[in-house]
């Protein structure tokens, strides 16, 4: 899980600038999945409210709230399922960013596991 933090570049308000391009391997290598909380260029902004970033506080809530989190459920929390959860256009990180703060956020995943196992309730 990768949630944006301050990289020492401009520090915007309400928001974590993540400005790197990355060229590493491990974000493709086999038997791996990388969830994370923006996508491109956006940013990572801030849920003051709930006193956490925007993705880690659905990440937190999608390992709480099984009951929609857990789509088949089967008792197994799925990193597709909990990729698909944070990134709900209705409710999860998209909705929120766009609400709150005006901004688009788009977590991405990647990976060959995806449909492994989380956590198992």
């Amino acid at each position: 899980m990768l949630d944006a933090c301050f990289s020492g570049a401009n520090v915007f308000d309400k928001i974590s600038p993540l400005t790197i391009k990355v060229i590493d391997p491990v974000l493709t290598m086999k038997n791996a999945v990388v969830i994370a909380s923006s996508s491109g260029t956006e940013v990572s902004t801030w849920y003051d409210e709930k006193q956490h970033g925007m993705f880690t506080y659905f990440f937190l809530k999608a390992i709480q709230d099984k009951e929609h989190s857990d789509k088949n459920h089967d008792g197994t929390l799925t990193y597709q399922e909990l990729y698909e959860y944070v990134s709900d256009r209705n409710e999860g990180v998209p909705y929120q960013a766009a609400r709150i703060h005006g901004i688009e956020q788009h977590p991405t995943i990647t990976g060959d596991m995806k449909e492994k196992a989380f956590i198992k309730y």
